[in-house]
């Protein structure tokens, strides 16, 4: 009896493991070595160059990588493409994952073209809608059929998503099959403002017991906040249930798993990070606390992968075309720095922002934008990066040199520890030997904020997206001399 038993709880076991792989939970092995956007600008893709990019991802020792359709390049209107969802955009997509799947990588996809979901071929009953104007639609530029607009997916509306969903669904299957593929949704990027649905109104007033239309003009006014909580809330069950739910069932009925930002959404993040199977976090917009929100939900709901948009714009932001600051000259010892602050608050997988599609040996395609501007991985990028770490890792002043960058004191966040020099002369503050001193460091930060001691003005600002909370003190630190090796120097 004992051995029957056991052998239906195997049985048992099995079959639930398989029912889980078909319905897309989430490899074992996912992330564990950092996937890489992959910025497919518009135009004709071609097979040898694909196949010459994913080799060299696999050697460089990455996990896999995420795709992602994005305009043409430079926003030429002129530029040759494959047609948005056509069959030779299908054949492309499904070589990559067959070559990423031979050399044992993870290849992902971005279900739409840039961000938010939404194209040409939204039908204006499907676009978003705004209260009061029956006529607006969001409209999208610079996606992959740039110059054409399209329109922005309604994202309250279940019906409207599994229309797109057929679509770019159907033109994915063929680089869906095989080893399970996350299906990515990026941050919101939906206006929210005044933002409706058809419906709405009578769902407010069954749930809320009063007619929010005569409020929509004036929720934010002073003596409405009841309001718009109540209007908050309705938007946040819409958002989850009309979005986030049926985005995870439709990757998970064509075999895929869903992974999602869902910063920006107006929703309760806890919730909405629940929803889908890999909650994605990022060190752009937000600092890295932030991810403590993805992995709570990751936590709760028993996902064991919370990931991060990791190194976007990692020293400040700039909209297209860009550059922004210090595009291409990212230093390794930077990009280690956020990396550590987000696996410091939650998370464990980085998606490395970015690489660009190009042509074996070249590096003619650029990432204009802030907002794809991600450190561009290729092969002489990543030596340069390497080569120039060394530099940055030089003693400060070291042999009576100026200093090429100002040092920084920096606050202590959750999970860092203050890379402070305990040998370090400050005339600022009566020689003191000991400048990394808790009180000398907060005299510094100060004087900052009350403007006595302006910040040093350097040839190159520098801000980390792991802490916004960074302070230079150009009395303390400008002249440091120091014989630590945790000394940090950086732009």
């Amino acid at each position: 009896m004992t051995t029957r038993r056991l052998l239906l709880l195997v049985v048992v076991l099995l079959s639930s493991a398989a029912a889980q792989q078909r319905d897309g939970v989430v490899p074992r092995e996912y992330a564990q070595r950092p996937l890489t956007r992959w910025w497919w600008f518009a135009s004709v893709i071609d097979t040898n160059d694909v196949a010459a990019q994913l080799d060299w991802v696999e050697r460089s020792g990455f996990g896999g990588v995420e795709i992602a359709w994005v305009y043409p390049l430079k926003g030429d209107s002129a530029a040759r493409r494959d047609p948005w969802l056509s069959p030779a955009w299908s054949r492309s997509a499904a070589f990559a994952k067959r070559h990423a799947t031979r050399l044992g990588l993870q290849c992902d996809f971005t279900f739409g073209t840039l961000w938010p979901f939404g194209d040409s071929r939204v039908p204006p009953e499907d676009a978003t809608v705004f209260y009061g104007d029956s006529t607006a639609r969001a409209a999208m530029r610079l996606t992959w059929e740039h110059p054409v607009r399209g329109r922005v997916l309604n994202h309250l509306d279940h019906r409207a998503f599994e229309r797109y969903a057929a679509r770019v669904g159907d033109a994915l299957a063929p680089a869906i099959a095989g080893p399970p593929s996350a299906l990515f949704c990026d941050s919101w990027e939906v206006e929210t403002r005044k933002l409706w649905t058809r419906g709405f109104d009578s769902a407010f007033s069954a749930r809320f017991g009063y007619d929010v239309r005569p409020f929509m003009d004036s929720l934010l006014a002073p003596g409405n906040a009841g309001v718009f909580f109540d209007y908050m809330t309705l938007l946040s069950d819409y958002t989850i249930g009309e979005f986030y739910r049926p985005f995870t069932a439709q990757a998970h009925a064509r075999g895929a798993f869903s992974r999602a930002q869902c910063g920006g959404a107006p929703a309760d993040l806890l919730d909405a990070f629940a929803a889908v199977d890999v909650p994605e976090s990022e060190a752009v917009l937000f600092d890295a606390p932030f991810s403590r929100i993805a992995a709570s939900a990751a936590a709760l709901h028993g996902k064991p992968v919370v990931t991060a948009e990791s190194f976007t714009c990692a020293y400040g932001w700039k909209g297209w075309p860009g550059p922004g600051p210090h595009q291409g000259e990212e230093k390794l010892a930077d990009l280690k720095r956020i990396a550590d602050a987000l696996f410091a608050n939650g998370v464990n997988g980085i998606i490395w922002h970015g690489m660009p599609y190009n042509p074996p040996g070249r590096d003619e395609n650029s990432t204009p934008r802030c907002m794809s501007r991600r450190r561009r991985l290729s092969p002489p990028n990543f030596r340069a990066s390497m080569r120039t770490s060394k530099k940055f890792r030089r003693p400060c002043g070291a042999g009576g040199r100026t200093p090429t960058r100002p040092c920084i004191s920096r606050r202590r966040m959750p999970g860092w520890r203050a890379n402070i020099p305990t040998r370090s002369n400050c005339p600022g503050h009566g020689g003191s030997t000991k400048c990394g001193a808790r009180g000398c460091r907060m005299n510094c930060e100060e004087e900052i904020r009350s403007g006595s001691t302006p910040p040093p003005s350097p040839p190159r600002a520098w801000r980390t997206a792991a802490s916004s909370m960074e302070t230079r003190c150009s009395t303390c630190w400008s002249s440091m001399r120091s014989t630590s090796r945790r000394r940090h120097c950086a732009r």
